[in-house]
């Protein structure tokens, strides 16, 4: 253990008080662990690393205290200045100090994410990493104001249920002993206990979605209510308690409906209220070591709901819609270099959310309005004769050998001598939908269909395609 040494003072007693409430309430803290504590220079982290000082000494919990600072190279010397600052206190305080460097705005850029998004993934990514390392838990000092900002940040993204429970005290081998705690309470420990810290001029730069949220909404729901902040703390346990709840209940369909690894039984997903069946779903993806978007789980759901499809979740993994089973499977790769495609069984009429927000509809039309539309533009690149479809209908992405007779050239072409004809990207061809039925392809985007689906003076029913709205 290192000698850690406590500071001359430790007042604060209602920061005290709430925090070893916390600890204690989320069991947060063992005698004897290795804790991590991500520590900017910043007020925040500052007091937290002199509370755990004391509080280890206190208690006499033997705990291993570590800090990590992280330099992110945005602000210059800046940025040397706050390095140097949080080692001088480490020092003060016996406390072993890491520093690790990352050069965000460059690593934002080959990322094409917002530098603040990049800094707080590359944080967790280090405190990660040396985490591991140490064997050791992380403690960041995320507080009250910070789980608020959080929650608007969310609802501005749309968020569900979860996103609105503001930060978590505890997830995985993270701690957060001051997230019931306010900035202003954190303000008031700090002059207590004669704490110096460094500021970050960042913060001032309402450029920054979360500093334009601290200094611009925030403070307005103190001015309408005083009492905002035990009323936040309240609605965040309440959200919390809910997410919970219906988390939990999730986690035992989930297991309840697994029949073997990989293996569910379709129609009790298909049976369970909405809500349920999301989290459902994000768990199989979860289980499977898959990342999960919200237009990932909306495909997966639609193959639920036609009882069949197949749609790639991973390099290596799909998932299949069949029978009475959804099974999450490995790929069998005939060449690396070939994607495997998504695959979902439609039926008509109907419409459907693709991966790339696209939304495919397919609709019957008679024949007054195709003559209608046909004035107006090439409708015939978009209609096919139902008549002339046999067995289902699947719409998926390319695959290796596809090949149609299309109907405005009258002679078979391979979809990879057709993309080149028209000097389609290879980064594009994958997005291309084809649909097939059980003898073939009889449409591809933007080509058209096959001769032998083509609309003819005696068809009796068409159907009209359109993407995003468009013919």
């Amino acid at each position: 253990m290192v000698n850690i040494r406590s500071s001359r003072t430790w007042s604060g007693t209602s920061v005290k008080l709430r925090v070893t409430e916390t600890i204690s309430k989320f069991d947060m803290l063992t005698e004897g662990e290795n804790v991590v504590v991500g520590v900017s220079g910043g007020i925040d982290s500052v007091s937290l690393l002199h509370f755990l000082v004391n509080y280890t000494l206190e208690r006499d919990l033997k705990l291993n205290l570590l800090a990590c600072h992280i330099n992110h190279e945005i602000r210059g010397e800046e940025a040397k200045r706050d390095e140097m600052f949080v080692a001088k206190f480490c020092g003060e305080l016996r406390v072993e100090f890491f520093v690790r460097h990352a050069n965000i705005p460059q690593m934002a850029k080959n990322q094409k994410l917002s530098v603040e998004e990049c800094a707080r993934k590359e944080r967790y990514r280090i405190l990660g990493e040396l985490a591991k390392e140490l064997k050791a838990k992380i403690a960041t000092a995320h507080t009250l104001n910070d789980s608020m900002e959080t929650f608007f940040l969310n609802i501005g993204r749309g968020t569900g249920l979860c996103g609105m429970c503001g930060i978590p005290p505890v997830r995985d081998n993270i701690i957060r002993p001051f997230i019931l705690v306010s900035r202003k309470e954190i303000e008031r420990y700090a002059k207590e206990n004669a704490l110096s810290h460094i500021e970050d001029s960042s913060n001032n730069d309402t450029g920054y979605t979360r500093n334009f949220i601290r200094q611009c909404i925030v403070p307005r729901f103190y001015d309408l209510n005083a009492s905002f902040e035990p009323l936040f703390r309240r609605m965040c346990r309440n959200l919390q308690e809910d997410e919970k709840f219906i988390a939990e209940h999730a986690e035992k369909i989930w297991a309840n409906i697994s029949l073997s690894a990989g293996k569910y039984d379709l129609s009790s997903i298909k049976s369970l209220h909405n809500s349920l069946k999301f989290r459902v779903v994000k768990k199989i993806l979860e289980d499977a070591g898959v990342p999960c978007d919200e237009a990932k789980i909306k495909l997966i759901e639609q193959m639920i709901e036609s009882g069949n499809g197949k749609l790639a979740v991973g390099k290596d993994l799909f998932i299949r819609a069949s029978e009475s089973f959804l099974t999450v499977e490995k790929v069998k790769k005939v060449d690396d270099k070939k994607r495997q495609p998504a695959e979902i069984e439609i039926n008509l009429p109907g419409s459907y959310e693709l991966l790339g927000n696209k939304k495919i509809e397919f609709k019957f039309i008679d024949r007054q309005e195709y003559e209608k539309i046909a004035v107006q533009t090439d409708v015939r690149a978009n209609v096919l004769s139902c008549d002339e479809l046999v067995g289902k209908l699947t719409l998926r992405t390319r695959q290796p050998g596809d090949k149609i007779k299309l109907n405005r050239y009258g002679c078979t072409k391979t979809l990879k001598n057709l993309f080149l004809e028209h000097k389609i990207p290879k980064s594009k061809r994958d997005e291309y939908q084809l649909l097939e039925d059980e003898k073939g392809l009889v449409w591809i985007e933007e080509f058209g269909c096959a001769t032998r689906v083509a609309v003819g003076e005696d068809t009796k029913r068409i159907l009209l395609i359109t993407i995003d709205g468009r013919l």
